[in-house]
């Protein structure tokens, strides 16, 4: 089920920054910085531009990691509902 992206308080984003896809229905949240607050971010692993073989099997040193890609897997906040419903909470709780 979708709902409207403007009755979410907290939405979670994956983007790719090297191969960025956007489309009518799914832009990039995580670039629209007025709307959308990152909260936190996690290395996501991108499978389609990272070898196979880095991706199997995992050696701990940086020039093997460097041969993988990474995306971002965010937690994004709705900077204007999430502060308007903390405004609310306050003042409810400064009047009683």
């Amino acid at each position: 089920m979708q709902v409207d992206i403007s009755s979410c308080d907290y939405i979670v984003d994956l983007d790719f920054p090297h191969d960025p896809i956007e489309s009518t229905h799914e832009p990039r949240y995580i670039l629209d910085e007025k709307t959308w607050e990152r909260v936190t971010c996690l290395p996501f692993l991108d499978a389609r531009h990272s070898s196979r073989l880095t991706r199997a099997f995992w050696i701990p040193s940086q020039m093997w990691q460097s041969r993988n890609r990474f995306g971002d897997y965010c937690l994004l906040r709705n900077r204007e509902s999430v502060e308007r419903k903390i405004e609310k909470i306050v003042r409810a709780h400064s009047t009683a």
